[in-house]
């Protein structure tokens, strides 16, 4: 798996770089999240922590996938900007358990 950084740009208001890359997996299957992040890493001599990928597509019939990033500065940087549902994606917080859900077992004790 190799990985190129076609586009960066710099972004000092949200703390981060913003990293358009392409994936190279020649003979393999398309690499897992966590493997792009730590070959991003190496890449942008970043921690992996830091990274938070937004998307990564393979193109039919070929062997390349293109993808995009965000590198902030430090973790709470990414805490404080991204969503919670990409930070439990990529490990960086827990995910809570549905209300309705937690809800209704209550209720089913309540009622014996």
């Amino acid at each position: 798996m190799e990985v190129q950084v076609t586009k960066r740009r710099d972004n000092p208001l949200l703390m981060r770089r913003e990293v358009h890359f392409q994936v190279t997996h020649t003979g393999e299957p398309t690499p897992k999240r966590t493997a792009v992040q730590a070959a991003l890493a190496e890449t942008l001599k970043a921690k992996k922590e830091n990274i938070i990928i937004d998307h990564y597509r393979t193109e039919f019939g070929k062997e390349v996938s293109h993808g995009y990033a965000k590198v902030y500065s430090s973790v709470e940087a990414a805490g404080r900007f991204e969503r919670d549902s990409r930070l439990v994606r990529m490990g960086l917080k827990e995910k809570k358990g549905k209300g309705a859900a937690a809800g209704g077992e209550k209720k089913k004790e309540e009622k014996k």
